[in-house]
């Protein structure tokens, strides 16, 4: 059975595309050392945000909404009621890093999206061992595509079979414990940005060991809990 064909790519959507990619392009040549205001980059981003903002779901719209107020609304008491200087000519700045960043690890994650052929019957990685595997193979993967990874990972394990219990708790742990230390989730990439004096190779001399050890838990846990033995694994 053939999948349903992808609805077409309206004009406004095409256009917001060339924007982001625009965006992430400025700001790859800033980082390049190019004289390029910042305000360029996050101009693009903004204006691809109001081009998509009809495709977001009701409930997003509101959320985002309603957020963006409540900033306002704070913003213009701090400065009426308290005095403070808010330099509001830089006011959609912000996050610009964070949103490149994510940008671009979403054109790595369309590694992902390629079609293969299905595989044979025995070829899995099974057991204890695949089980490692499907939660390292997340892990490390996750920790630059975060979520499209859970997507592609798990693409490849149902070439076995529908995904089992075991299977979704080690992929959904192997990339949450990834936040423990990876710089490219938004959390952490928002924490480096903003927080003062915050020192990266502190959270990985400190995050990365509590993942580890959140891993070998999870692969105590899984045993315990399911035999695995027949459970398909992930392979790097």
């Amino acid at each position: 059975m053939l999948p349903p064909p992808s609805p077409p790519i309206l004009p406004r959507q095409a256009l917001a595309g060339g924007l982001i990619l625009i965006g992430l392009a400025l700001q790859v040549l800033r980082l390049a050392g190019l004289p390029i205001a910042l305000s360029a980059v996050s101009s693009a981003f903004w204006l691809a945000v109001l081009l998509l903002w009809p495709d977001l779901k009701r409930g997003n719209r509101r959320q985002a909404g309603i957020l963006a107020a409540l900033g306002l609304a704070l913003a213009l008491v701090a400065t009426l009621g308290y005095g403070a200087e808010i330099a509001w000519h830089r006011l959609l700045d912000g996050n610009s890093y964070v949103v490149a960043m994510l940008v671009g690890v979403s054109f790595i994650g369309l590694i992902g999206t390629r079609q293969g052929h299905a595989a044979p019957p025995g070829s899995a990685v099974t057991g204890r061992r695949g089980t490692a595997g499907t939660w390292l193979g997340v892990h490390l993967l996750g920790a630059i595509l975060n979520l499209s990874t859970v997507f592609m990972v798990g693409d490849r394990l149902r070439r076995h079979g529908e995904l089992s219990l075991p299977q979704l708790l080690a992929l959904n742990r192997g990339l949450s414990s990834a936040a423990l230390w990876s710089p490219f989730f938004a959390s952490m990439g928002v924490v480096m940005t903003l927080a003062p004096e915050m020192r990266f190779t502190t959270i990985l001399a400190l995050g990365l060991p509590l993942a580890m050890l959140a891993g070998t838990i999870s692969l105590l846990d899984l045993s315990r809990r399911f035999d695995l033995s027949r459970v398909a694994g992930y392979s790097l």
